[in-house]
């Protein structure tokens, strides 16, 4: 995979107003770490994924803007305040929770911890939607080497206390 690389905003804007123009409704942000949008061509080094999405909803006139998965630390304040008040992005989360689980998360060198998953759910489910409200789907892989049997029974009950619309549960291979 090598180390993420970004278009600049102008082109993907220039992209979405092309697809816009030939007919298309619906476009989905998506790559193998979007939350590190940008880094590569900012001159600090910081993500721009929350400049990106803002260019194209207020450059173009497409109807409906989706994100594809991000981890919960990536789903910023700045991000959901976006959500709060542009209803053409679709308030659909693709979360790449992986477990729910801090020990596992760790053995999985996540960035996050299940704390900040929680709080990342928590305040999703915050964000004003239409009817049926905002959807949170999740990847959570169990089985992972490490992975008791305790800690896969913690991490299904701390599962049913979390808001979430959508489980895609797989073996770790």
């Amino acid at each position: 995979r090598g180390p993420s690389r970004s278009l600049p905003i102008p082109a993907l804007v220039e992209q979405v107003r092309t697809l816009v123009g030939q007919g298309l409704q619906e476009i989905v942000i998506t790559g193998t770490n979007i939350g590190d949008y940008g880094a590569d061509l900012a001159a600090d080094g910081k993500p721009q994924l929350e400049k990106l999405v803002r260019a194209i909803l207020d450059e173009t006139s497409l109807a409906r803007l989706r994100i594809s998965s991000l981890d919960p630390t990536e789903i910023s304040t700045e991000l959901r305040a976006i959500y709060a008040v542009e209803p053409r992005l679709c308030a659909h989360f693709h979360v790449s929770l992986q477990s729910p689980h801090s020990k596992v998360l760790r053995l999985m060198k996540r960035k996050y911890s299940a704390e900040e998953v929680a709080a990342c759910l928590n305040a999703i489910t915050q964000i004003p939607a239409p009817v049926g409200g905002v959807f949170a789907g999740m990847d959570v892989i169990t089985g992972f080497p490490g992975e008791s049997a305790e800690d896969f029974e913690w991490g299904v009950e701390r599962l049913r206390s979390l808001p979430w619309s959508r489980l895609h549960v797989f073996p770790y291979s």
